[in-house]
């Protein structure tokens, strides 16, 4: 036997915007999961000297919430002033190097290292939370 079951127009704009909810929920937790993941190996490449620079990276939601971004530097343990009275952060010296101090990568190279990954896991995220809700 065959059977099929037939649902309206209101029924299924329904369907579609809840599949749309379910698809958002999944890609903001995989982002979190991925935004972690990231962070950690941005950790274990980050050089040691006081562990500052290694506690600054940090994964936060973006301003819409929708994701999240991995941040390492921009906090008191990282920033400081030259003899000069300029003030720098630690993390930007590390990662691309000055005069005195060779570059020491760990953000950049690891982000591009999981470029790939990111694309194919977000877009595997939104079309499983969408198939969940259309089932």
């Amino acid at each position: 036997m065959i059977s099929g079951e037939f649902i309206g127009e209101a029924a299924l704009a329904k369907k579609i915007a809840q599949a749309g909810k379910r698809a958002e929920e999944r890609v903001r937790k995989r982002a979190r999961a991925l935004g972690d993941e990231i962070a950690a190996e941005m950790k274990s490449r980050a050089p040691v000297a006081t562990g500052g620079l290694r506690d600054s990276i940090r994964v936060e939601d973006d301003e819409e919430g929708n994701g999240v971004i991995v941040r390492a530097g921009g906090t008191p343990e990282t920033t400081r002033t030259s003899p000069s009275g300029h003030e720098f952060d630690v993390a930007l010296m590390t990662e691309f190097g000055v005069a005195h101090a060779p570059a020491q990568p760990f953000f950049n190279n690891t982000a591009n290292e999981y470029r790939k990954k990111i694309i194919a896991e977000m877009g595997e995220a939104a079309v499983e939370g969408a198939l969940e809700e259309m089932e």
